[in-house]
């Protein structure tokens, strides 16, 4: 089992850095590319949703688990709700 833990505020240019990171990680872990892929798109679409919807500077952390059947990820923000 593989851990990933990030802590970030949602600006454009740190949600590329993160999402390459979270991409790098889970090709070091194992996980096959396409799902790899398709996490580090879902982890870009919500980061962006917070940095276009939950305010200025929204604080948000980021971790990613890897087990043998799956990849778990969790991303916690301080912005506004919406």
């Amino acid at each position: 089992m593989a851990d990933f833990a990030a802590e970030l505020t949602a600006t454009q240019d740190a949600i590329s850095a993160l999402t390459e990171r979270a991409a790098a990680f889970l090709a070091e872990s194992g996980v096959d590319a396409r799902a790899a892929h398709h996490m580090a798109l879902v982890l870009d679409e919500l980061l962006t949703n917070v940095a276009a919807y939950g305010g200025a500077q929204a604080p948000v952390s980021v971790s990613m688990t890897v087990s043998p059947e799956r990849v778990t990820a969790e991303v916690l923000d301080g912005g506004a709700m919406f």
